[in-house]
């Protein structure tokens, strides 16, 4: 997700948008009120919906609050910061 995206996002409790609202169940309601929902571009460009606990969008805003001062470089437009070495989740999960 860009970050200019993120930013531009609509706060599901500000907005509390009816159209969104009423393409829902009522678990996922309760989610949305809870978590923060997203989206985010999947595979063939499908729009795949995340839902961010509190705790991780606060983690979230304070990293693009300090971008410039955590080595971040200012080129990237994207939430996710790009490292030299690279994780395969799945080795992750069997360990």
């Amino acid at each position: 997700m860009r970050v200019s995206s993120y930013i531009r996002w609509p706060d599901w409790h500000a907005q509390s948008a009816e159209e969104f609202k009423a393409s829902l169940t009522d678990v996922e309601i309760k989610l949305c009120d809870h978590l923060t929902p997203v989206e985010i571009t999947g595979e063939h460009g499908r729009k795949v919906p995340v839902l961010l606990t509190p705790e991780i969008k606060a983690c979230i805003d304070a990293l693009n609050e300090y971008r410039g001062s955590v080595d971040i470089n200012p080129n990237t437009n994207f939430l996710r910061v790009a490292t030299e070495t690279f994780i395969v989740s799945a080795n992750l999960l069997l360990s």
